[in-house]
């Protein structure tokens, strides 16, 4: 709340709508002007990865993924111009980052919308949407297949780099960092000690791995804690996503911790973070027909 004398201005779940939104159209402009002048920087060797002026590529693939469902979720309440402009553009910045997660993240979120699209629609805007589709990947065929070479590359290297190993892969080779924890916890002193409770921070390994960097950060309690949290999160928005008519938000905010999971970058950096807080409050605060919850509160 921020007083104001005698008034009180509430930060709402409109206000959080309109911070996302207004945030996807910057870095839609942040991503795609500089690539557009020849500007920035690429991640992986080869030219694979465009990231812009951006620092950590697994902190931007995290608020990529997070405006990418965004998008996706005003275009599935709403489809308009502006809407759809704005979801082709934060997945054109997607996949120029070219990353396992975001790629999967799209492919999950274009499946879901498209399916959500067939079932609920008649037959002539059916029609359309495919035929859409069709013409979006025509024209965009160079570049798409452009991004997927430079992924499939990126993953061939991956693969060859760890003896064919194709966890390791998935996860580019953090389950060697997660070893190397282990194996530092288990020789510490008081081991149960830190197994519960964590080494409060002060481990030398990082596996990038949030919920496992976690568990050595914080232990076993920490983890716990910290899953209840979220999955208190999920079940206060529950009442949200029913006024929906669609899965976006919940399946996004999902993608998100199966993102923290295997990835990580998102507990621990200001970015990824600040985004992910605005995601839960979004599902939280935002309800999409008030006027249906006033009805059943007074019923």
């Amino acid at each position: 709340y921020l007083y104001e004398g005698d008034c009180v201005n509430v930060i709402d779940g409109e206000s959080i709508y309109t911070i996302l939104n207004t945030n996807t159209w910057l870095m839609i402009a942040l991503i795609l002007i500089p690539y557009v002048l020849g500007l920035g920087h690429t991640i992986y060797s080869g030219g694979i990865g465009y990231k812009g002026f951006f620092f950590s590529n697994n902190e931007l693939s995290v608020a990529l993924i997070i405006l990418f469902y965004f998008s996706l979720y005003r275009l599935a309440r709403h489809i308009g111009l502006a809407q759809i402009v704005q979801l082709l553009g934060i997945l054109v910045c997607v996949l120029l980052l070219n990353t396992k997660s975001g790629m999967a993240a799209c492919l999950a979120g274009g499946a879901l919308f498209v399916t959500e699209y067939l079932l609920r629609r008649k037959a002539r805007f059916k029609a359309l949407l495919i035929l859409g589709i069709l013409l979006a990947l025509y024209v965009a065929k160079d570049f798409i297949i452009e991004q997927v070479q430079g992924f499939m590359t990126r993953q061939a290297y991956l693969h060859g780099l760890y003896n064919g190993s194709m966890l390791d892969t998935i996860l580019s080779g953090r389950t060697f960092f997660v070893a190397e924890s282990w194996e530092a916890l288990v020789n510490s002193p008081g081991f149960l000690l830190r197994f519960f409770f964590g080494n409060g921070f002060c481990s030398g390994n990082l596996v990038e791995m949030d919920f496992i960097d976690i568990f050595f950060y914080l232990g076993f309690f920490g983890v716990v804690s910290l899953t209840g949290f979220l999955i208190w999160i999920f079940t206060g928005s529950i009442s949200n996503f029913r006024h929906d008519g669609t899965l976006v938000r919940p399946v996004g905010y999902l993608m998100v911790i199966g993102f923290a999971f295997l990835a990580g970058h998102i507990f621990f950096m200001a970015t990824s973070g600040c985004y992910f807080v605005l995601m839960c409050c979004l599902n939280l605060m935002y309800d999409p027909n008030p006027q249906q919850t006033k009805r059943k509160r007074a019923i």
